[in-house]
């Protein structure tokens, strides 16, 4: 029988291709994820609060690495209060590992870590109803608040007709207009659980030091006293049966006032590639958001879920009280 080794990132020098590699097995299966490249693996664990001492591996006989998972501390606004939290990222196991409970061992060193660095909570997303949450709710994660994953159900050049120009002046954000938007955002979702504010490490991570494969375009609408709305374009290819796929993530959408918010989002969807699929991720307590989103065609494909798991008496006082409204963080959800 196999003897398995729990252990921590920490002192294993770059194992990025071991990474890699696992994560191509893990995911090979899956359709609609993001090609793995080497990329891509080195920009996501240079996340920050990310760190080895916070990410675990299961070693198998031969010094391979058969199961992971990532975990970034950060502050995290739950139930109206900012938290220290434990985002939980990419839980995996290679297939010929599985069903050994390596998945359960890999994420209870990472809570036990996640208590000895005195975080208030693990927080984590996975799709409603699948067996990951099943999983995670026998860790000790409950669902908090339900994401809906839309999709616009046609092709680009279907929908172009339908998005009128209503006359909001847009433009391409420049690395100048960093500290502005990062304090509008931090602004507009002030009220939002789920949101981690933007410090100038995770701005530039997020947006000046994305690789290539994840293309964004940000876009800016300016009034007499700054921004006044603000939303990014966030491009990824997919990997699917049937090839490779373009995907699309409207991304940080906010405005100042909801009143122009549906034409800056149609003059946002004028700006969208052509072609591949177009997804926005929103909280089901955004009311006013979604159903703006379903004006404008997006049907709703499937539901995710944020859980969370309390470990301090904040936490779970946090946890007790439900989202009014819900900022989702798309590089945990879909990677983007």
């Amino acid at each position: 029988m196999t003897d398995y080794e729990i252990t921590s990132h920490e002192g294993l020098g770059d194992i990025t291709r071991e990474l890699l590699d696992l994560t191509a097995a893990a995911f090979g299966d899956y359709d609609g994820v993001i090609a793995p490249t080497e990329e891509f693996q080195r920009w996501y664990t240079r996340r920050p609060g990310m760190t080895p001492a916070s990410c675990f591996v299961a070693w198998a006989g031969g010094g391979r690495i058969v199961s992971n998972v990532y975990v970034t501390e950060t502050d995290i606004r739950i139930g109206g209060e900012m938290l220290r939290v434990g985002l939980v990222d990419t839980v995996m196991t290679h297939p010929a590992h599985r069903r050994r409970g390596l998945a359960t061992r890999v994420l209870t060193r990472a809570i036990e870590h996640m208590r000895d660095r005195a975080l208030d909570a693990g927080m984590l997303y996975t799709q409603a109803g699948s067996l990951p949450y099943t999983f995670y709710r026998k860790l000790g994660y409950e669902p908090y608040a339900v994401v809906r994953y839309y999709k616009l159900p046609f092709d680009f050049r279907e929908r172009r007709p339908l998005v009128r120009a209503l006359g909001v002046p847009i433009r391409e954000s420049t690395p100048d207009d960093g500290r502005a938007l990062r304090a509008f955002l931090d602004e507009t979702f002030a009220a939002h659980d789920g949101y981690t504010p933007q410090t100038e490490e995770l701005w530039d991570w997020r947006r000046a030091l994305r690789p290539d494969i994840l293309p964004v375009e940000m876009l800016i609408a300016e009034g007499t006293h700054g921004v006044t709305a603000t939303a990014a374009l966030a491009t990824a290819t997919l990997r699917t049966s049937k090839g490779a796929a373009l995907m699309t993530g409207i991304i940080d959408f906010a405005v100042r006032d909801p009143a122009p918010a549906p034409g800056f989002f149609a003059e946002v969807l004028r700006r969208a590639p052509r072609t591949g699929s177009l997804i926005i991720l929103s909280g089901e307590v955004n009311t006013d958001f979604n159903a703006m989103c379903e004006s404008f065609g997006f049907a709703q494909v499937m539901d995710e879920v944020a859980m969370v798991k309390p470990l301090s008496p904040r936490g779970e006082a946090a946890a007790r009280r439900p989202p009014a409204l819900w900022y989702t963080t798309t590089e945990s959800l879909v990677g983007i």
